[in-house]
């Protein structure tokens, strides 16, 4: 954190340094942190579902399912079901999973 903080905030950055190193300045002589793309995928993604405007299901899903596996886990649901109540829903409108790294 503190190497990000160096180019912003360096005369702090170097005294924070020095408290948890025991080195003067040398925050400013690192190498910058690299970015590991495994890091950057996600498992899991959550399904927020509505029935009648309001949220009534939050659901984990993979992020590659496709928008009738997801329509299917959503129906799936005891919450769903139960605020349907045994009818089929007059629309469904899925928003297919977006990646947030693109």
């Amino acid at each position: 954190m503190l190497l990000l903080l160096a180019p912003v905030a360096p005369h702090l950055s170097a005294e924070l340094w020095e408290r948890r190193h025991g080195e003067s300045a040398r925050v400013h002589a690192e190498r910058w942190p690299i970015a590991d793309p495994a890091m950057l995928t996600e498992e899991r993604v959550t399904l927020i579902v509505q029935v009648n405007g309001k949220v009534r299901e939050r659901i984990e899903i993979s992020p590659a399912a496709t928008t009738e596996e997801c329509v299917a886990a959503a129906l799936a649901s005891p919450k769903v079901a139960s605020q349907l109540q045994g009818r089929e829903p007059q629309r469904v409108i899925a928003r297919p999973l977006t990646s947030s790294t693109s």
